[in-house]
């Protein structure tokens, strides 16, 4: 059975969400996202996500975080989804440029950051 895609919200409902008081599901606790395969050793923390008053069902908040491999530099997200949506984040990019490729009419929108950078992803039409 596929899972059918949920409707990407607008960026007035994300506002919305956003604007609201929320609280963590579950205590943090840092999982091996690899689990034990020889890869990059990144760390995960994902929660669901409820509003004070409410359930606030389909939004997660995922944190990664990588150390040090040598001469890699950490680097780390936060996020919040909807659903499958990412309608927030903050990337730290140590080593690696970035480029926006959704926000179509933004200023950065298809500029490419350079090494080191942090950047923010807010929600836009186009996703």
């Amino acid at each position: 059975m596929q899972v059918k895609p949920s409707p990407k919200p607008s960026v007035v409902e994300v506002k919305a969400i956003l604007e609201r008081p929320k609280l963590a599901v579950r205590r943090m606790n840092w999982i091996d996202k690899n689990r034990g395969r020889n890869a990059t050793p990144w760390q995960t923390w994902r929660t669901a996500l409820e509003h004070e008053d409410d359930e606030a069902l389909g939004l997660i908040l995922i944190a990664q975080w990588r150390g040090n491999l040598g001469p890699v530099l950490p680097k780390w997200n936060c996020g919040i989804f909807l659903f499958e949506h990412r309608i927030y984040a903050l990337d730290y990019e140590p080593d690696l440029p970035h480029t926006n490729t959704t926000g179509a009419g933004r200023p950065l929108h298809t500029r490419r950051l350079d090494p080191p950078n942090v950047h923010e992803h807010t929600w836009s039409q186009d996703g």
